[in-house]
């Protein structure tokens, strides 16, 4: 089976990470490197996704899949009622339950969500929003250097997507949260099912960290905040921390919630890659790992793309080239299709005339008569040549009417001069022959004398009456040849 290799990218402003993952499963880390335009003149998304596209050159990548994963200084993400459970009718109507709850147009916006919970009384969806002109311009720009992305998610999912993967299943308790500090931003993330969707129904959440305030102070207000909003039904039992600024203290966090908190390894999780050798944030790290994860693993994106940019990439093109290649073998198919057809119906027409002059000039030789279905003619013909043969040389089948017939005259002709025999009527069949006649009256012993000859002619009597007729003696017998 051959083994394709995805790239993962994170995307933010002026910085971007990229991961190569490759491997039989698809998830392995086969490198990773970031990119930044600070300070370039040419700053802008179509100079990062060139830096991006010159590291994979250099590194001699080769993926089939791209998937994008952008900074959430880009996006807002938002609560939102449905009043459908299935997940279509949410697709079609979200747009509509989205710009209800925050009252403003959002025609220029692009949605991506991701449903929490379902009821009776219908659903809890997280709404991403972000603008369709910042994220059009990413999309250009990687596509333009041969990464058309498949997918562009928002980083928290793509982070959530990374923490909970199977390299990390010891951090991967029913309940976990997860809190990454990296150079700018915070995530604090749910742990995730195998199919890529939230155990928790309390969705992930970013916030932005300015360069001057406490990490520690800022990590802890945060996770109150977030735990005190998931249900007490199903409470958080541990909290794994991971801060790039190494400023965090976990037994500290742990004292203020009153969780058992410990430190999240990035390494582990990235399947014993080291990746402080590789890249300066481990969070972006991750994130654009979690990104690759979600081509790999074959889950369902929460993608931006899909709602105002559907991906036209290899996917896409290889669709269309099946399409073509399906019409082509079905022209093609009906081509062949109507030349036989007319080929057959040629040989039909010329059977026809052949058979039309077959039976003319069967007719013509065989006294009118037509060839017989379910024997073939030429036996017919051969078999018919065959008894003229035999009558022309002066025999004939005994068993044919021509050899009893002249078995007959034979019998009757050896004895008409002495029985005064006269025949009245001679019937011929295929298998039997009739006599009738009269024979001088003498007890019918003249009758017997013929009846003698016919047996010594190799005729047997089948069935035989005897009587008298005037002065005469009358008979009718039945005639077939002997065995």
């Amino acid at each position: 089976m051959e083994v394709q290799n995805y790239l993962g990218v994170y995307v933010s402003r002026d910085q971007a990470t990229a991961v190569c993952l490759g491997g039989e499963s698809g998830s392995q880390v086969l490198g990773c490197f970031s990119v930044s335009t600070a300070g370039r003149d040419d700053a802008g998304y179509p100079a990062l996704a060139s830096m991006v596209a010159q590291g994979c050159a250099q590194r001699g990548w080769v993926f089939a899949e791209t998937a994008l994963a952008v900074d959430c200084s880009m996006f807002m993400q938002h609560r939102v009622h449905s009043e459908f459970a299935d997940i279509r009718q949410i697709g079609s109507t979200i747009r509509f339950d989205t710009e209800e709850t925050l009252a403003t147009d959002i025609s220029d916006v692009a949605l991506a969500y991701e449903v929490l919970s379902s009821s009776e009384r219908g659903s809890q969806v997280c709404v991403f929003t972000a603008k369709q002109e910042t994220l059009r311009q990413i999309v250009a720009a990687f596509a333009g250097h041969g990464m058309d992305p498949v997918s562009v998610e928002p980083d928290v999912r793509c982070l959530a997507r990374f923490v909970t993967d199977g390299r990390a299943a010891g951090d991967s308790e029913p309940r976990t949260l997860f809190g990454m500090l990296g150079r700018t931003s915070g995530y604090l993330v749910f742990s995730t099912s195998s199919n890529g969707k939230p155990k928790a129904q309390t969705p992930g959440r970013t916030f932005l960290i300015g360069g001057r305030q406490n990490r520690q102070e800022l990590l802890g207000r945060e996770v109150v905040v977030t735990t005190a909003m998931v249900e007490t039904t199903d409470p958080i039992t541990r909290i794994c921390v991971y801060d790039a600024a190494r400023q965090v203290d976990s037994g500290l966090l742990g004292q203020r919630t009153g969780i058992e908190t410990g430190e999240f390894d990035v390494n582990a999780a990235a399947g014993g890659w080291d990746v402080s050798q590789q890249c300066e944030d481990a969070v972006a790290f991750s994130i654009a790992c979690g990104a690759g994860l979600g081509l790999s693993q074959k889950v369902e994106p929460v993608d931006f793309r899909r709602d105002f940019m559907p991906y036209l990439g290899r996917r896409r093109r290889l669709e269309k080239s099946l399409k073509f290649l399906s019409i082509s073998v079905a022209v093609l198919l009906v081509a062949v299709g109507l030349y036989f057809t007319a080929q057959l119906f040629r040989m039909n027409s010329y059977r026809g005339q052949l058979k039309g002059r077959l039976e003319t000039n069967f007719a013509d030789v065989m006294y009118g008569k037509k060839p017989s279905r379910g024997r073939s003619p030429l036996k017919q013909l051969d078999s018919a040549l065959t008894e003229a043969r035999k009558l022309s040389a002066g025999f004939s089948d005994k068993g044919s009417a021509g050899g009893k017939l002249t078995s007959l005259l034979d019998a009757i002709n050896r004895c008409a001069k002495t029985t005064e025999l006269n025949v009245d009527a001679i019937t011929i069949t295929e298998r039997t022959m009739s006599v009738s006649g009269d024979t001088a009256a003498n007890n019918n012993r003249h009758t017997l004398a013929f009846f003698e000859e016919i047996k010594k002619s190799g005729l047997v009597i089948g069935t035989q009456r005897m009587g008298s007729k005037g002065n005469r003696d009358s008979f009718a017998i039945t005639l077939q040849p002997a065995e």
